[in-house]
């Protein structure tokens, strides 16, 4: 969070090429100071506003003037602190690494000067001085302007490292489990992410809670195994949560069990949505994606291309196997996640072999492989009834596309594709999920739904803030749930109590015949 002197100040300083400083301040301020008026075309930098950082370094910046359009710039850092950049437009985008390292990223921007953090150890009083100079071949009239940026205190304190991925894409990635411990003091929603766990490892969580942070949006992860269930005289009211009756309920709970939820976790998910909670996803849609045959059965239902499956029983009958299918064949558990569980059967021995190894009580699932779409998959994200983002994921060996290291890039999908994966989800009742299609010659085939997608691969082909956009849509849900007729008040039904007959309270006589 920054302030600024105002646009004259700025201005007339710019111009003399004297620093500018930037100190933190409120969210208001910086707003003011971004809308502030338009500058005039004149020589020299016009800085109309010097975003430095908020509390999670989500913008630095320098706004240049329209009489730097079509030169190019040269940041030049102050000796101690160096930095890189590139550009062949009107701006430019400067990373000040305390570590030396001679590499920067450009990042396209009206008129705007990025300056990224990554390490200060030399800077003193937590700030770093550039010079923004203009390039050899510039107009004579642009002068030289030194600016100093303040580095925030949550950089050194929770030692972050951040990871960018394209202009939109920050992963703050703190060392220091204690920043993702941080509370709001008077957050506009409350969001319970609820998992097999309540800690806050791995990419997914930390980026949804960084991107909440920033929106003041209170994130908690909570696990359902934590949880105790209570369903008698006093209605649903009373879960406790390690052994503590709950204090207070979210707005929203963003289901992130995935296929491997068991019974009691689908029971503390059905409590939650017997008050009145948003539940994103629903617990009728979680029981059709976990279960890969039920998934399947809605998509042919309803004429949706899926590959041949086959749900088959111990003992397993191969005459009857291997008369819809051709080896290889892929075997799969009825659920299970992230390529887990599933195998390439080559020939009748191996698949004798692999039955003799598994659980006899369990079903298998048989699908046939599609031999055009070996280590390869379109995975399309799909949230709030949109296409968001979508890339094609191939193996670097072996036949699963979801497999470590194999390697992913953006694609585009055509309007054919994107009716596909939205009816898909339509008809599991997902809100956020990703399709998985299959290549057979020229045509698509719905592999599997995930209700708990990963999304780092995504965010990394793409550059698409994935994070930002599942709360953007849980914010929205909120918003249609702000009118008082639309809206369950989250609390149960007193409990119905329905008082005993005179005849019957006293004990019956039962006499043999």
């Amino acid at each position: 969070m920054c302030s600024f002197e105002s646009s004259d100040v700025l201005r007339s300083r710019a111009g003399r090429g004297q620093t500018l400083t930037a100190t933190p301040t409120r969210n208001a301020r910086v707003r003011r100071a971004r809308l502030g008026c338009r500058p005039p075309a004149t020589a020299g930098l016009d800085f109309r506003s010097v975003v430095v950082c908020n509390s999670l370094l989500h913008c630095q910046g320098v706004r240049l003037s329209a009489g730097w359009a079509g030169h190019r710039v040269r940041p030049v850092p102050a000796p101690s602190v160096p930095c890189t950049a590139s550009s062949r437009r009107q701006l430019v985008m400067a990373v000040a690494d305390g570590a030396g390292t001679d590499e920067g990223v450009t990042r396209p921007t009206k008129n705007v000067v990025w300056f990224k953090g990554q390490n200060f150890p030399e800077a003193r009083d937590n700030a770093v001085e550039l010079s923004c100079r203009p390039a050899d071949d510039a107009a004579p009239e642009l002068h030289d302007v030194n600016v100093t940026v303040t580095v925030p205190a949550s950089f050194t304190k929770f030692n972050l490292q951040p990871v960018h991925y394209g202009p939109s894409v920050v992963y703050l990635n703190a060392q220091d489990d204690g920043f993702y411990n941080q509370t709001l003091r008077e957050p506009t929603i409350k969001v319970w992410v609820l998992g097999k766990t309540d800690d806050t490892v791995g990419y997914v969580r930390r980026r949804l809670w960084e991107a909440s942070f920033s929106r003041n949006i209170a994130l908690k992860f909570v696990a359902t195994y934590r949880f105790d269930l209570f369903a008698g005289v006093n209605g649903l009211e009373d879960m406790l949560y390690d052994g503590t009756k709950v204090g207070s309920m979210p707005d929203v709970v963003l289901v992130r069990t995935g296929a491997t939820i068991d019974y009691f976790g689908m029971a503390v998910l059905r409590q939650i949505e017997t008050m009145g909670i948003t539940v994103l996803n629903g617990c009728q849609s979680i029981e059709i994606s976990r279960d890969k045959l039920q998934t399947m059965q809605v998509m042919a239902a309803h004429g949706l291309p899926i590959a041949k499956t086959l749900l088959a029983k111990f003992p397993i009958n191969f005459d009857v196997v291997e008369a819809h299918f051709n080896y290889p064949i892929i075997v799969k558990k009825s659920s299970g996640a992230q390529g887990k569980g599933i195998t390439l059967v080559k020939d009748h021995d191996s698949l004798e072999d692999l039955c003799d190894l598994l659980d006899p009580t369990e079903p298998l699932i048989f699908q046939e492989f599609l031999s055009h779409s070996k280590g390869r998959n379109l995975r399309v994200l799909v949230v709030g009834g949109r296409v968001i983002a979508s890339m094609m994921r191939v193996a670097n060996k072996g036949f699963k596309a979801n497999d470590d290291g194999s390697s992913v890039r953006a694609v585009k999908v055509s309007p054919q594709v994107e009716w596909l994966v939205l009816e898909a989800t339509r008809l599991t009742g997902l809100d956020v999920a990703t399709i998985d299609l299959l290549i057979d010659k020229d045509t698509y085939k719905i592999c599997d739904i995930n209700s708990a997608p990963g999304f780092q691969d995504l965010e990394s082909a793409t550059g698409f803030d994935v994070a930002s956009s599942m709360l953007s849509y849980i914010k929205m849900r909120m918003g249609l749930y702000r009118f008082p007729h639309l809206k369950n008040s989250g609390k149960s039904h007193q409990p119905l109590s329905i008082s005993v007959e005179d005849d019957h309270r006293s004990p019956v006589s039962i006499h043999p015949t």
